[in-house]
């Protein structure tokens, strides 16, 4: 049976790597979402407010949090537990519909971010001043040069992700 929590402005609801197998329907407030960075901070990916759902992958694959939730104000939720969502499947699958297109949703932004990788163009050059590729790609300069001045001059580049 699905219970009502009243959470207090502050309250960490949800810890980045920590296992649960809950998620929980905002009813009132809103909600930071957080995550860390290599460095260890935290860093802000999203707010979450009236009708949103998260903690929604734990109750399906039971793995650890992806991200930290903590509440920007005193709010009120719904606890969903992985007893009421298998319950809920097999009485009312349709009931699970919002889930499934929240869960879809934040898919989509996850790719679209992906592919929205900041980039480093290098030019491509062979002379002896170049660090090696794998053999089978050309050299590449490590010379700062300008993106604009190598596009300008229709210089042939190689793109690479920043990670």
């Amino acid at each position: 049976m699905m219970t009502t929590l009243k959470i207090k402005k502050g309250t960490v609801v949800f810890t980045e790597g920590h296992f649960s197998d809950t998620a929980c329907i905002i009813e009132t407030g809103t909600f930071e979402v957080t995550k860390k960075t290599p460095s260890g901070a935290d860093k802000a990916i999203g707010i979450l407010k009236k009708n949103d759902i998260f903690g929604e992958m734990g109750i399906l694959d039971g793995l650890p949090r992806s991200a930290t939730v903590t509440a920007l104000e005193d709010s009120k939720v719904t606890v969903v537990t992985r007893d009421d969502f298998n319950s809920l499947s097999r009485k009312n699958p349709n009931a699970l519909m919002p889930i499934l297109k929240v869960m879809s949703m934040r898919l989509r932004r996850a790719l679209k971010r992906e592919v929205q990788i900041p980039t480093i163009t290098l030019p491509v050059e062979d002379d002896t001043n170049t660090k090696c590729l794998p053999k089978d790609q050309p050299k590449v300069a490590l010379q700062p040069v300008q993106a604009g001045a190598i596009m300008a001059q229709k210089i042939p580049t190689l793109i690479f992700p920043i990670r």
